[in-house]
């Protein structure tokens, strides 16, 4: 039995690489699975493989579903600028492809597109070749590097309108710790007691900032 060792980076990101081992009886569905239980890809947005010549040029589509009618998803191959008419009649799918029957060169490069409309573009290599004897360990991650692109992770949930609400404001403490004074105290003892009332003040500006902090 043999396995397939694959490279794959992610555009112009320097920082990322994955190394992904598979039987070469197993299908591209299996490799799109194992890409997206590691990357954390969203399956409803679409993906497709090429096989490319040297030069990353795509050659033949084999896409995840089969191409519907529908602006958005019709003729995907297309609007990708296919090289031939030969590619855009010779769309397969992964499921029925195995990857022995597809890949026939030892160096083999392809281009993995994920998400319909931004195409985000993986580049793979075939790296080498292995004889195994035993397959039950596979598919598997070899090697990784760098964390999942920015660009591949699901966006940000936006803030609900409760969530909106500025909790960090101070409030009037002033009302509730007002001092009270009581009605015996003349006018000199009223401004000793006022006096002492600064370090207060002082307290309350602290607190605001650290609080502002």
């Amino acid at each position: 039995m043999f396995v397939f060792r694959f490279k794959i980076t992610f555009e112009n990101n320097n920082s990322f690489l994955r190394e992904i081992a598979l039987p070469s009886d197993q299908t591209f569905e299996d490799f799109h699975n194992i890409m997206v239980e590691n990357l954390k890809l969203d399956e409803k947005k679409g993906a497709s493989f090429y096989l490319c010549d040297h030069k990353f040029r795509k050659r033949r589509e084999i896409a995840l579903f089969e191409k519907h009618t529908d602006k958005d998803t019709a003729d995907w191959s297309e609007r990708e600028n296919a090289d031939s008419e030969e590619q855009k009649q010779s769309t397969l799918l992964m499921k029925d492809c195995r990857l022995s029957d597809e890949i026939e060169d030892p160096h083999q490069r392809l281009v993995y597109l994920y998400d319909l409309q931004n195409r985000w573009t993986l580049y793979i290599e075939l790296l080498k070749i292995i004889a195994v004897q035993n397959q039950s360990e596979y598919p598997k991650i070899v090697k990784q590097s760098g964390g999942i692109p920015r660009e591949l992770q699901p966006p940000k949930a936006e803030p609900s309108a409760d969530e909106d609400v500025d909790d960090t404001q101070p409030q009037n403490m002033y009302d509730s710790e007002e001092q009270q004074y009581p009605e015996s105290l003349d006018d000199s003892e009223l401004s000793v007691k006022d006096s002492d009332n600064s370090t207060d003040d002082n307290f309350f500006d602290e607190d605001d900032d650290s609080k502002d902090n």
